[in-house]
């Protein structure tokens, strides 16, 4: 599935609350504002950022 680009993964997945865009954004202001900041600013918990800036979460893209 992932060869043929048929996996609900990033903003095709149905339960995501960010996008791409933002997933990035979050990945490259690491070291420069807190997790709890970036979770009050785009609207998910400190955990899910921390996921996203350590490669657990959307691992796929590049910060």
């Amino acid at each position: 599935m992932i060869g043929h680009g048929t996996v609900p993964q990033g903003e095709r997945n149905g339960q995501a609350k960010l996008t791409e865009i933002e997933a990035r954004e979050i990945k490259q202001m690491r070291g420069v504002a807190t997790h709890r900041d970036l979770a009050g600013r785009f609207g998910v918990s400190a955990s899910t950022i921390s996921a996203i800036q350590n490669g657990v979460n959307w691992a796929w893209i590049d910060g």
